[in-house]
């Protein structure tokens, strides 16, 4: 298990002074894939350049014949022979592009996508496909977060901070963040829970996106947990990520590196930091529901009874009111967990 993130591990790469240009590179070692030709990933810095990055080293039978290898303006790969006989391939990121974080992110993720392959002969081929998919990702144009995804996402992470983490742990509580399918915010074992929040007080109404939303057909139990927020002052977005960085870190960097990549898929980027610390929020109240019997709610299977089958998603509000009857006080929901 790392006890040292990868950005860290490159910090103290580049402390090290070395003046032989015979030897190109300094390196931790990462991960090395057992085998009658062994493959070892190491986080590394140039002796020549200073740049920092990955460096698989390898017999060249594991080596793609013809590497197709056309990356954007912000990587670059090199592949050469070494002393021992061996292949070196070098990635790295190129000075001053603005993805330092991201690169870290990237470089994590692509060695463990190549860890998971049982052909050793295919992970060096892998760790290319999946760069290639991360520059696909990564020409998406960044933007600010909109007022109501900024609300939605520090909802999610007050939940993950206050209510998940303390009660089932860091492991899980980052595992059941937005799974794969993402039909529900979070899914813990046989619960799912939808996550709303607000800053109307009193809450008239709560949005609802998708049919899915509230279609405890769909799962074995499902919760709607609503935060209703006060504004302009507790905690901006930056603050709450930087707490969970902190907790995470502590406890897991491999779970932290799973935290970093959420983020980046809830577009989420600490280059426009400055731009969301202006927007504080607090907790000024929160309720939970269960969502069952007559909750006031719309499915695929009610639209099938009215014979609208045509219809396939749409958007609604419900009213705060009538939930009433289905609110669960927050311990007996911690139970559950």
């Amino acid at each position: 298990m790392m006890s040292e993130t990868i950005s860290e591990m490159w910090e103290e790469l580049k402390k090290i002074k070395i003046d032989d240009k015979n030897s190109p590179f300094v390196r931790r070692d990462f991960k090395k894939i057992e085998g009658t030709s062994p493959i070892n990933f190491s986080v590394a810095k140039s002796i020549l350049t200073n740049d920092v990055g990955i460096l698989i080293d390898s017999k060249e039978e594991n080596f793609p014949k013809e590497p197709s290898i056309s990356l954007s303006e912000n990587f670059e790969i090199k592949i050469y022979n070494s002393d021992n006989g061996n292949k070196y391939l070098w990635f790295y990121l190129k000075k001053n592009t603005g993805y330092e974080k991201q690169f870290e992110i990237i470089c994590y993720d692509i060695i463990e996508k190549a860890c998971k392959i049982n052909d050793i002969t295919n992970i060096v081929q892998v760790f290319l496909d999946s760069i290639k998919n991360w520059q696909i990702f990564l020409k998406e144009k960044k933007e600010l977060l909109k007022d109501s995804q900024i609300k939605g996402l520090f909802s999610e992470l007050y939940f993950l901070k206050k209510i998940l983490i303390p009660n089932i742990g860091v492991k899980k509580s980052i595992e059941s963040w937005k799974p794969i399918d993402k039909t529900h915010d979070f899914v813990v074992g046989n619960l799912s829970v939808e996550i709303k929040s607000t800053t109307s007080s009193p809450i008239k109404s709560i949005k609802i996106n998708s049919l899915k939303q509230l279609d405890e057909t769909l799962v074995k139990n499902l919760y709607l947990y609503v935060l209703q927020m006060g504004e302009n002052k507790g905690s901006s977005l930056p603050e709450i990520i930087k707490e969970l960085r902190e907790i995470i870190k502590k406890n897991s960097v491999e779970h932290f590196y799973m935290f970093e990549n959420k983020l980046i898929e809830e577009k989420y980027y600490d280059i426009f930091l400055d731009k969301y610390r202006n927007r504080m929020f607090f907790k000024n109240n929160e309720y939970v529901f269960k969502i069952m019997d007559d909750f006031p709610r719309l499915r695929n299977c009610d639209l099938q009874k009215l014979n609208r089958d045509g219809i396939i998603n749409g958007k609604y509000e419900i009213n705060f009111s009538s939930c009433e009857t289905y609110k669960i006080s927050m311990d007996k929901f911690i139970k559950s967990l």
